[in-house]
C-alpha cells in the first residue's frame, strides 16, 4: 500500500452547475446575514437614524430617477456626489416627512446622510461583491464633497444667510449659566408640576443626574438599569469613605481595540448632594419606588431577579416598555415645560443640562480641565483621574475639596418597618438573590434603597 494514496472512492465527484449555483448562494447568504447583524448591533438612536436616513435616501432616488440623474438604485461614485448635493439644498423636513421651506439641513445632518448611504452601499456590497470594483462608491471627490458641502452649510448658518433660520446665538449653550440661583431652584421645581406622575419621576432623576455628573441627555436615557452599580472611594481629606453610585456606560468594541474584546465601561459617580432637592441618590430612591411599587413592572413584565436575561435590558429612563429607552424628544419637552414654569422660554436644546455643570464646579474651585474626569475610563484611573476625581464629585454636588462631607443621610438609620413601608417590592427582590453569585447585580441595583 502506498503511503499518502487515497481509494478512488474517496475522490469527491466534479462540482456540477447546480451544486456551484447553491455554493454561490451559500455565500451570498453568509454576507447579507453577516451585514444584517452588524447593522442590528448598533444601539438604538443609530438604528433610527438610519431608518430615517433611509427614507431619505428613496426620496432622492425617486427624484433622481425621474430626472435621468442617475441610471439604477446602486450607491457608486456618481449616485454619492449627487446625494451630497441634494442634501446640501434640501430643506429640513418635519415629523410627517414633510419639507419645511427656507430651511436647510446642517453639516452634521450631512455627514449623518453621507455615512447612511454607505451603509445601504454595504447591503449592496454584501449582495453583489463585484460592485465595490466595477462601482466603487467612496473616492477622493466624494470625501471633498461632503467635506465642502458641510463648510458651506457651517458659514451659512453662521452667517445668518439661509432664509427660514437666523443666525445662531453662540452663547445658547450657555443659558442655564447665566440664570440666577433662584430661577435654577424654580427650574428644578418645575419638574414636580407635570400633570403626569411618569415625566415629573423621569424629570426629575434625570435634572439632578445631569447636574451631578455633566452627562449628556442621551447619556442618561442609555443608561440600563442594571448598570447603576454602588461604590465607595475615599475623600481627600484621606479619613471619610464617600458611599456612591456609579453609572457604568460606554463599553468600548471590538473594532476599536483591534478586535480586542477588551470591557471598558466608562463610570459617571453619584453621591449626596448638599442640597437634598438636586440630590441624585434621593431622586433615584424616589424613581425606585416609583418603577417596582407604583408601576410594578415586576408583575408586568414578569422578571425573575434570579435569571439575567429577564431584567438586564430594562431601561433606568424607560419610554413605552420597560426594555425601550425614553423618548429623547420627550425627555427635551420635559426640560422646555420646566424652563417655561420658571419664566424660562427657551427651546434650544443645548444637551439639556450639560452646559451648567462647568460654571457650577467653578464656584466650588474645580477647573475646566477637572471636570471632564467625572466619565472616567477604568483603564487609566489610577495613572490619570485618581488624583483629581474626588475633588471633581465633591464639587458637582456642592462640596469643596476642604469642607467635612457629611451629609445628614450618614447618621440617621432607617428602620425596616419604614423600608417594607416605602420599598416592598426591592426589599423582596434583595431577599430573593441575596447570597446567590448570579444575583449579585441584583442585589446591588436594589441595595441603593438601602443605604440611602
Amino acid at each position: 500500500m502506498t503511503v499518502g494514496c487515497t481509494s478512488h472512492n474517496s475522490i469527491s465527484p466534479l462540482p456540477t452547475e447546480h451544486s456551484i449555483a447553491v455554493f454561490h448562494k451559500f455565500q451570498t447568504d453568509t454576507r447579507v446575514s453577516a451585514a444584517i447583524r452588524t447593522e442590528g448591533n448598533r444601539r438604538a438612536g443609530g438604528k433610527k437614524t438610519q431608518k430615517s436616513i433611509v427614507r431619505s435616501w428613496n426620496i432622492f432616488l425617486a427624484e433622481a430617477l425621474a430626472k435621468g440623474q442617475i441610471r439604477d438604485d446602486i450607491v457608486d461614485e456618481h449616485a454619492l456626489l449627487t446625494f451630497v448635493n441634494h442634501c446640501a439644498v434640501r430643506c429640513q423636513c418635519n415629523r410627517k416627512g414633510e419639507y419645511i421651506p427656507n430651511t436647510r439641513i446642517g453639516a452634521s445632518q450631512i455627514k449623518k446622510e453621507f455615512f447612511g448611504a454607505l451603509r445601504i452601499c454595504k447591503y449592496q456590497d454584501a449582495l453583489d461583491p463585484t460592485l465595490a470594483c466595477q462601482r466603487p462608491a467612496t473616492s477622493v471627490y466624494v470625501y471633498d464633497a461632503v467635506k465642502t458641502r458641510m463648510d458651506e452649510a457651517l458659514r451659512n448658518s453662521r452667517e445668518g444667510i439661509v432664509p427660514g433660520h437666523d443666525a445662531p446665538d453662540i452663547v445658547a449653550n450657555t443659558f442655564l449659566a447665566q440664570l440666577s440661583e433662584d430661577t435654577l431652584t424654580k427650574i428644578g421645581y418645575g419638574f414636580l408640576e407635570h400633570r403626569e406622575i411618569k415625566s415629573t419621576i423621569n424629570g426629575h432623576l434625570a435634572w439632578t443626574m445631569m447636574n451631578a455628573s455633566g452627562n449628556r441627555g442621551d447619556d442618561v436615557r442609555s443608561l440600563r438599569l442594571c448598570e447603576m452599580q454602588p461604590y465607595t472611594f475615599l475623600h481627600p481629606n484621606k479619613d471619610t469613605a464617600v458611599f456612591c453610585v456609579l453609572g457604568l456606560q460606554s463599553e468600548q468594541k471590538a473594532g476599536p481595540k483591534g478586535m480586542q474584546t477588551t470591557i471598558n465601561p466608562t463610570y459617571t459617580s453619584f453621591i449626596a448632594h448638599r442640597n437634598p432637592e438636586m440630590c441624585p441618590l434621593g431622586a433615584f430612591a424616589i424613581y425606585l419606588h416609583f418603577l417596582h411599587d407604583y408601576s410594578e413592572v415586576d408583575k408586568k413584565y414578569d422578571i425573575d431577579y434570579t435569571v439575567n436575561a429577564s431584567w438586564r435590558k430594562g431601561r433606568l429612563l424607560h419610554g413605552s416598555s420597560f426594555f425601550v429607552p425614553y423618548n429623547e424628544n420627550a425627555l427635551q419637552n420635559v426640560f422646555v415645560q420646566s424652563y417655561k414654569k420658571a419664566g424660562v422660554n427657551h427651546g434650544t436644546k443645548a444637551h439639556l443640562a450639560r452646559h451648567m455643570l462647568g460654571y457650577r464646579q467653578e464656584a466650588m474651585g474645580v477647573s475646566a480641565d477637572e471636570t471632564t474626569k467625572l466619565g472616567w475610563s477604568r483603564d487609566t484611573y489610577h495613572n490619570t483621574y485618581a488624583p483629581a476625581l474626588p475633588k471633581a464629585i465633591l464639587g458637582a454636588h456642592g462640596y469643596k475639596k476642604h469642607e467635612e462631607y457629611n451629609p445628614t443621610w450618614r447618621h440617621i438609620g432607617v428602620p425596616d418597618v419604614f423600608l417594607a413601608l416605602v420599598c416592598p417590592m426591592a426589599e423582596a427582590n434583595v431577599g430573593l438573590v441575596e447570597g446567590q453569585t448570579f444575583g449579585l447585580a441584583a442585589v446591588h441595583h436594589d441595595c441603593v434603597n438601602i443605604v440611602i
